[in-house]
């Protein structure tokens, strides 16, 4: 379920400032004095930490609510796809690429708003059941009872 728009800080990068050797300031006037201390002794170095400084952007987010669990999650990082290909289900869409010779994924546009953990179980469980059925007992038991005759459905 959709809660809010939110604005949120992320990382953009790193940027390479002067800094301070005196007191480790990265607060630099272009004149190169420390507005910390006072100091001349400014410098700017990729392979000292002290020079590195984070960047950060404002950026909005979707926020929603798991419409099983719910916890509270971020709607962008978090799409409402399940999809089968090659024998497994995984989380997410799956993009068919052409250069590849293999059957066309099956994508499954979820109705509710699932948190990634849930998402995973119900992920998890289809696996398992998958696993089920390719498992050689099973085979053995359908062979068996087809060859019986038992609870044939022709299928078309």
């Amino acid at each position: 379920m959709f809660l809010r728009k939110d604005i949120v800080k992320v990382k953009t990068g790193n940027v390479v400032v002067p800094f301070c050797k005196d007191c480790n300031s990265q607060e630099i006037e272009t004149i190169q004095i420390c507005k910390k201390c006072g100091s001349h002794n400014i410098t700017a170095d990729w392979m000292d930490d002290r020079s590195i400084k984070q960047e950060y952007a404002e950026k909005e987010v979707h926020i929603y609510k798991c419409d099983c669990c719910g916890k509270e999650f971020d709607g962008f990082k978090t799409d409402k796809f399940i999809s089968y290909s090659e024998g497994e289900f995984i989380c997410g869409k799956y993009d068919y690429n052409e250069d590849y010779d293999y059957e066309y994924p099956e994508n499954w546009n979820l109705e509710d708003d699932l948190c990634n953990n849930c998402k995973q179980k119900l992920v998890d469980e289809l696996n398992y059941e998958v696993s089920k059925i390719i498992n050689i007992k099973h085979i053995d038991e359908t062979y068996k009872r087809i060859l019986k005759g038992d609870d044939y459905i022709e299928r078309k």
